[in-house]
């Protein structure tokens, strides 16, 4: 909940000074920080299933999209740190990850075509 109370903080920062790192590492670092205690509440939820009702399947996917966001907030990071004339442009790649995820599907489906369980479902 702390990386949720502090956005409102680190986004009236937003723009206040232009190009200071410090405020770009904090927003975009609250935003990681919130991706990265989101997969691993998935992570901690689906090692505990006698607290939810989510299907596994639901449950993977979940924790696949909270990792690669996390991924992409750490790599819009590192560019706006690393490269401060960008600013908050770096923000754009964030626009991969829903093809990433989408890939990655992709290639699980077909990593797991054609295996089946013993009674001839599929194992998902």
């Amino acid at each position: 909940m702390f990386t949720i109370v502090w956005l409102p903080v680190a986004t009236a920062t937003f723009g206040l000074v232009p190009n200071d790192i410090v405020q770009k590492a904090l927003y975009i670092g609250a935003l990681f920080a919130t991706s990265v205690i989101m997969a691993a509440i998935g992570m901690y939820t689906r090692r505990h299933p006698e607290l939810h009702s989510i299907p596994e399947r639901q449950l993977r996917r979940d924790i696949r999209a909270e990792t690669i966001a996390s991924v992409m907030f750490a790599v819009v990071f590192l560019v706006s740190v690393a490269f401060p004339g960008i600013g908050y442009w770096s923000m754009v790649l964030l626009v991969l990850i829903g093809p990433v995820h989408a890939l990655l599907q992709r290639l699980d489906r077909r990593g797991h075509a054609g295996t089946h369980t013993a009674t001839g479902e599929r194992a998902d």
